[in-house]
């Protein structure tokens, strides 16, 4: 006979919970079952704005702002955490533009299956990094067949400036599941 660990019956009830949330009516939902959550962090020189999100991550609930200088660790994580669980919330840290070098550039549409991988071995091309430096993601704008060119923004961003971003962040007590810019999630 098998037995279970701690880890496993973690599962078991997350998934057996999820199950069961469509037949408990919503009132009464959130008195029992744990909320999952989304939460975007967005910096500036200046200041820190905390925008939490329904279980969709469509409607925001609430958002909030604090100076960089007087950001408080246990409120923030209150208002980070606030009916959520923390195994289900996931935090994003969103640059703004001005932290995101973002060009516009013309690919072969041969490209386009395997854009962001082929692109990876040509990032030097476009920017003035090397690709070990940089995170990046890319968004195809449109598509001419006539050239068979695809227009593609390539938004970058050094990794050493999210690292320090992260760090800060970290040392509230915050950690990050993923880093994005408008609507892109970066990558490495």
């Amino acid at each position: 006979m098998t037995s279970l660990n701690k880890t496993d019956l973690l599962f078991f009830w997350t998934w057996w919970t999820g199950q069961l949330k469509q037949f408990v009516p919503e009132r009464i939902r959130g008195w029992f079952l744990v909320r999952e959550g989304h939460v975007a962090l967005e910096m500036s020189d200046k200041q820190l704005t905390v925008s939490r999100f329904d279980e969709s991550a469509e409607a925001q609930i609430e958002r909030e702002s604090f100076t960089l200088d007087e950001v408080d660790t246990e409120q923030l994580s209150q208002l980070i955490m606030r009916g959520f669980d923390r195994r289900m919330t996931r935090v994003t840290l969103r640059l703004s533009t001005n932290q995101v070098l973002r060009k516009v550039i013309q690919v072969p549409t041969a490209l386009e299956e395997n854009l962001k991988e082929a692109l990876s071995y040509d990032l030097d091309r476009y920017t003035p990094f090397k690709p070990e430096q940089i995170y990046f993601d890319v968004h195809v704008l449109s598509k001419d067949n006539e050239s068979n060119t695809l227009s593609v923004l390539l938004a970058v961003v050094a990794k050493k400036n999210v690292r320090g971003l992260l760090q800060r962040v970290n040392g509230w007590g915050v950690e990050v599941d993923n880093v994005q810019m408008a609507g892109t999630r970066m990558s490495g």
